[in-house]
């Protein structure tokens, strides 16, 4: 059979199974509940270290769920017009941090609402709460309270720099020739006054949280705790990048302006509800709660959609859709998919006997936390253990008659392929793949049946029953085909319909090369 007619046929069964999987198979999340996220990620961690049943399942599927849901952000997309534009909601697992901490439990592990730094304040007579429930008032040790407070009522004002705050130093090989040892203390005095200068200027600005990758000095620790400004050093430029998204602050990577002197743009500054310093397993940790990154953004992205439109209004012109597209995703950058929602991201704890053991589990948190965010951005899923596999083989089988000769071969073996995965789930447990195949096939066609009984206008008790057998899957543990969807294993509808297609598009471009594809077998298999 010539090639163009078996890529016919394979396109057929991909565009038909991935329909199939949509209109018939798939289940919307919404009539599942909570639960059904909570299944599917026990499912994707069964064969991990955290997965392994029990209370550490429970507790882990339960975290990972609102970790997904924490990060939520609303996205414009489409048009410049209002009427044309979309909302697209995404959960970027990117934007969970994860910090890891030896001792304890896996069960010990939680949730930190809000982005967590690794590290404390820099000095202990700054404020261990800024923001709301403190305001720039902190407590310090003796319960006397910062100076500078307004009663709890203000916002964490946060200032994200990749500068130096420390006494300026003369650049290597710049030599200075004084004649005088009083011009010595001058050039002393200037240095200091450089740093005094840059601090003056960022807490002018406004700001009552100020976090640098570099250092700090102790004599701009002295003015900040005398300003009542919690400040941290040393800050990781990955996490920092995180709190500046979260807040919707501007990473400051120097204070020079374009005179030639040092200022400091209070437009650079990020906001959030508050910065709190906690003690978690025994270790200092900063958290920025209630980031309004998200709420800055939507701003920026309304009032350039707007000035595009009066653009296009009062100019005469129309804006081209690469204006508008621009526009509508204002503050977009190369790491779009990393962008906070209003909740300003999460920090997942992990605590762990030995370090094996969190990598171990920072890995399975994160496949899982991939999964959970497939299914709410598809909104659908699909009942797992070869399920859906079984049914898809039995639709395309159940189709062909209608077919040409030729495009039924095609799609018959397409209808064949895709059983490799009940057969290989089978043989991975050690079960009698053949036999369970077997069967989920026929729970399947009866379900088939049943469904094109009820469509044609016929009812009974025997058809209710039999259209539960389209959701049976494999029990490996048991070797038994058991309801999927009561078990608890589920799988993302998208992640299957993405899964027809690419496999589809593999088979068809290997039957596009003219030359011969050779796999040279092992070397002991020679």
């Amino acid at each position: 059979m010539h090639p163009t007619a078996v890529i016919s046929g394979f396109r057929r069964a991909a565009r038909d199974a991935c329909a199939f999987v949509r209109d018939e198979l798939a289940i919307p999340v919404s009539s599942l509940g909570d639960d059904a996220l909570a299944a599917v990620a026990r499912t994707s961690m069964s064969s991990k270290v955290i997965g392994g049943g029990g209370r550490t399942t429970e507790h882990f599927a339960a975290l990972l769920v609102d970790a997904v849901k924490a990060v939520r952000t609303e996205r414009v997309e489409g048009g410049g017009a209002s009427s044309s534009s979309t909302v697209v909601v995404k959960y970027p697992v990117s934007a969970v941090t994860v910090l890891k901490a030896r001792g304890g439990s896996l069960l010990d592990s939680q949730l930190i609402r809000g982005v967590a730094l690794n590290l404390g304040k820099a000095a202990a007579g700054m404020p261990s709460r800024v923001g709301v429930g403190g305001g720039s008032v902190g407590e310090k040790k003796d319960g006397e309270k910062a100076r500078g407070g307004d009663g709890g009522k203000s916002v964490a004002r946060i200032a994200c720099l990749d500068v130096n705050l420390q006494k300026a130093r003369m650049h290597l090989g710049v030599q200075v020739l004084i004649t005088d040892p009083a011009q010595l203390e001058a050039i002393r005095a200037r240095e200091a006054d450089i740093a005094k200068e840059r601090v003056a200027a960022i807490l002018a600005a406004g700001a009552n949280v100020v976090l640098t990758t570099k250092g700090i000095d102790d004599l701009c620790l002295k003015y900040f705790v005398e300003a009542g400004v919690m400040a941290a050093r040393r800050v990781p430029k990955d996490a920092l990048r995180r709190v500046a998204k979260a807040t919707g602050a501007t990473l400051v990577t120097s204070l020079a302006d374009e005179e030639g002197g040092e200022a400091f743009d209070a437009s650079c500054l990020g906001t959030a509800d508050a910065v709190v310093e906690e003690n978690v397993a025994g270790d200092d940790i900063i958290v920025v709660r209630g980031g309004h990154g998200g709420k800055k953004r939507r701003k920026e992205a309304a009032e350039a959609l707007a000035a595009a439109s009066a653009a296009s209004n009062g100019g005469g012109g129309d804006v081209s859709a690469a204006a508008a597209a621009a526009a509508a995703t204002a503050g977009d950058d190369e790491e779009d998919d990393d962008v906070f929602a209003e909740g300003g991201g999460a920090t997942l704890l992990l605590r762990g006997a030995n370090d094996y053991l969190l990598d171990e589990a920072e890995r399975a948190a994160h496949d899982a936390m991939c999964v959970v965010r497939r299914v709410l951005e598809s909104g659908s899923v699909v009942p797992g253990g070869g399920a859906a596999e079984a049914a898809i083989s039995v639709f395309l089988e159940r189709g062909t008659p209608s077919l040409a000769p030729r495009e039924q071969l095609a799609v018959a073996e397409a209808a064949e392929a895709v059983l490799a995965v009940p057969r290989a789930l089978a043989s991975n447990a050690a079960r009698d793949g053949a036999d369970l195949v077997a069967k989920l096939r026929a729970y399947h066609f009866k379900a088939q049946k049943a469904a094109e009984d009820k469509k044609a206008g016929k009812s009974g008790e025997e058809i209710e029953r039999d259209l539960l057998l389209g959701r049976c899957g494999l029990d490996l543990e048991r070797g038994l085909v058991r309801d999927s969807v009561a078990a608890g294993v589920l799988e993302p509808a998208g992640g299957k319909v993405s899964a027809l297609r690419f496999a589809a598009e593999a088979a068809i471009t290997i039957l596009r090369i003219d030359d011969l594809i050779r796999v040279e077998p092992a070397g002991d298999e020679q």
